[in-house]
């Protein structure tokens, strides 16, 4: 289902477990996606995908997104019918109708956001691996959870700014 079109040369859909950004211009990505990731010229999705249950992160999907993210990207691409050779995929236990999503417009500058967590507790500090749940009487470990961002922007970014804008 089509959800949005923030600017010209892009559309965000969903599907039950999914939410994929379409690129219908030239869009220059940096990507962390462990298959297909990196720096691309050449992708037409960008997705992110719910590949467990919040409570389990047991089960086959889950093992293969560790052993084999490409098969898991193949896997899902097939599902939903996208090139997995054209997709760069984010893998999370949050539900995709939680997602959040943003747009600001400045003149002819567009940054639209889609984000997702799962985080349960707070991280110690920036930077630091969220394990932990800090009180007054001491810490409790905690599961973490992820917390994925897909940023675009209607405007290149030259390779510096592109990098800059993961900071």
């Amino acid at each position: 289902m089509l959800l949005s079109s923030p600017y010209s040369g892009l559309e965000i859909y969903r599907m039950d477990k999914i939410i994929y950004a379409k690129f219908l211009s030239s869009h220059r990505v940096i990507s962390t996606c462990r298959a297909n990731g990196g720096i691309r010229e050449d992708l037409l999705y960008l997705a992110n995908h719910q590949s467990c249950e919040p409570r389990s992160h047991e089960g086959k999907i889950h093992k293969m997104i560790k052993l084999s993210p490409t098969d898991y990207l193949k896997l899902v691409c097939e599902k939903y019918d996208l090139p997995y050779e054209k997709t760069a995929l984010l893998s999370t236990a949050a539900d995709m109708y939680l997602a959040r999503f943003s747009k600001m417009s400045y003149r002819n500058l567009t940054v639209f956001s889609i984000v997702t967590a799962g985080v349960e507790g707070n991280a110690g500090r920036a930077g630091d691996k969220a394990h932990y749940f800090e009180e007054r009487n001491g810490y409790e470990k905690v599961d973490a959870g992820t917390v994925n961002i897909m940023i675009f922007i209607n405007q290149e970014l030259t390779l510096g700014a592109l990098t800059r804008a993961i900071v």
